[in-house]
């Protein structure tokens, strides 16, 4: 993912809790689901904007937020974009994607026992946050 980052010369500000405890998971399907995240970040995010990844404990949940600069997500698709084979209405046909990388970050999140949501609006990015038990 950083050799994508650099090329689209994108700025990546992460902040990681320190007193974050260890997360407690299969540990393939956890990279999966940032892998995914940070991959659709990357994608719809333009040439030169931010893109920003927050860590932070609360309680015996861990939070992670992944914002983008992209598009955002119209208000009426919101609700189905964890759907399989489920695209945007904003987005060309022409861009990459089958449609499977959110239905795949839900599935991995609720098999932790976590909860997953998005908050967008058009033409200034979209905030996923998804909370784990820690």
């Amino acid at each position: 993912q950083e050799e994508k980052i650099k090329a689209k010369e994108q700025i990546l500000a992460v902040k990681i809790a320190a007193d974050l405890p260890a997360l407690r998971g299969n540990p393939i399907r956890i990279k999966q689901m940032f892998d995914n995240l940070l991959g659709n970040a990357i994608k719809y995010t333009p040439n030169g904007k931010m893109i920003s990844i927050k860590m932070r404990k609360e309680g015996t949940q861990i939070i992670t937020e992944i914002t983008d600069q992209g598009p955002g997500i119209p208000q009426e698709d919101q609700p189905f974009i964890f759907e399989k084979f489920y695209r945007a209405s904003n987005i060309p046909s022409s861009a990459p994607g089958t449609g499977l990388g959110l239905a795949i970050v839900k599935t991995i999140v609720e098999s932790h026992n976590g909860r997953i949501w998005v908050d967008s609006t058009l033409n200034e990015g979209a905030t996923f946050s998804v909370v784990l038990p820690s």
